[in-house]
């Protein structure tokens, strides 16, 4: 893959040029020479003879050029489908300054073809003290674990709503101790810094459990009768210092309390995502899915000024987003499954691209598999906060916590 990046302003669209050939000219002297008609008909045969054998090799090395085999990244034939991806198409943002339009640079992918490569944490499907439960019912969508979150010195928290419980894994991949939950229908999970566990119930329960660091239930924070208006179109809970916020349909954050579990008290709404670093609030969406353009924006927090707008043209069409956070650093990390599962089989994987905070440069990127089970999920993948994220690959007989870098 090629790396370029230039503004919009100056894309060109590409132009063919064409060789030309003139006939060869007779010099005088040899019109002398053969004075005859017949001769003069001779050497004129003779260059149209070698002028048809000039194109014939041009043509020859044109179609070789044209048919020569070009390398392609590897896919996974995937049949998924999430009921609820975290990220899909959204509005670009009103008035945005001139967009940067790049294709992300070359990028390698890991090789995972080893066991261990990269894993953090894995487990067998079942309701086993180290096993995580995966579901498949007869009429309905398979389900298995929904989210996942990482804590305090990488620790590692997986949503085992079917289990009822969320498991605990330290940065080793040890599975230190579970957590009982009584949500009735769990579906993202967040931990702040200090190991505060906040998990979203947003259609049976409509509330976030707030936990302590040892498991202990904290409070609830309803989500009914606050600024949302339907529960069910929340897309994710996310924790900024002490303050609880859910995301309203992919877009605004919508603060619904503390830490503490106590409800919010005035209504507090940010325009995009915080980094982890506390600086900008983030946001992306599709612009023109066959084409694979999506974006990402970013606003200054402090002074709420738009900071870029950065364009990324993909490699093939984009189905969704899966992925867009940060690490401490302030690299920041979007995600996209790309490909097109309307092919038999359908041919889809999941591109990283990693941009740096002032400008929204690509400065890095890599190739992750599509799961290729078609269970319900809610979040597959987040950033480790020294960088590098944790990607939840899926299979028939267990799940596996793999560690992807960009590069």
């Amino acid at each position: 893959m090629r790396f370029m990046c230039h503004e919009i302003a100056n894309l060109h669209e590409p132009h063919w040029s064409r060789s030309c050939f003139s006939p060869l000219l007779l010099s005088s002297n040899r019109r002398r020479r053969y004075s005859s008609g017949v001769g003069h008909r001779k050497i004129m045969q003779a260059n149209r003879t070698r002028l048809i054998a000039v194109l014939s090799l041009l043509a020859l090395a044109i179609a070789a050029w044209w048919l020569w085999p070009r390398e392609s990244p590897p896919k996974t034939t995937s049949t998924r489908r999430p009921a609820e991806p975290v990220e899909r198409t959204v509005d670009r943002p009103s008035n945005p300054e001139p967009v940067l339009s790049v294709a992300p640079p070359t990028m390698v992918r890991e090789d995972a073809s080893a066991p261990s490569a990269g894993v953090i944490a894995s487990a067998l499907w079942g309701g086993g003290k180290d096993q995580i439960g995966r579901d498949v019912p007869e009429e309905a969508n398979p389900e298995g674990p929904m989210s996942l979150a990482i804590g305090p010195n990488g620790t590692l928290t997986v949503l085992d709503q079917v289990n009822g419980r969320l498991a605990r894994y330290d940065k080793n991949g040890r599975r230190t101790f579970d957590t009982r939950l009584d949500a009735l229908y769990p579906q993202d999970v967040t931990v702040a810094s200090d190991g505060t566990t906040l998990v979203l119930d947003r259609l049976k329960d409509k509330n976030v459990t707030v936990l302590d660091p040892n498991g202990n239930v904290v409070g609830q924070i309803p989500l009914e009768g606050t600024s949302i208006d339907e529960p069910g179109g929340i897309t994710g809970v996310f924790v900024d210092g002490d303050d609880v916020y859910v995301e309203r349909e992919h877009g605004a954050l919508v603060k619904v309390g503390t830490k503490d579990g106590a409800p919010a008290q005035e209504p507090e709404e940010l325009p995009g995502r915080p980094s982890r670093d506390g600086s900008l609030l983030l946001s992306a969406g599709i612009i023109d899915p066959e084409a694979g353009r999506i974006f990402v924006s970013a606003i200054q927090r402090a002074t709420r000024d738009h900071l870029f707008t950065r364009e990324l043209r993909l490699e093939e069409a984009v189905m969704y987003l899966v992925l867009l956070d940060s690490d401490k650093h302030g690299t920041i990390y979007v995600a996209a499954v790309i490909g097109n599962p309307e092919l038999s089989p359908g041919d889809v994987r999941v591109q990283l691209v990693c941009l740096e905070p002032t400008q929204g440069a690509p400065v890095g990127g890599a190739w992750m598999p599509a799961n290729t089970l078609p269970d319900e999920t809610f979040r597959d993948a987040v950033v480790l906060d020294e960088g590098g994220v944790v990607y939840a690959e899926r299979t028939e007989d267990g799940i596996i916590y793999r560690v992807y870098h960009c590069s």
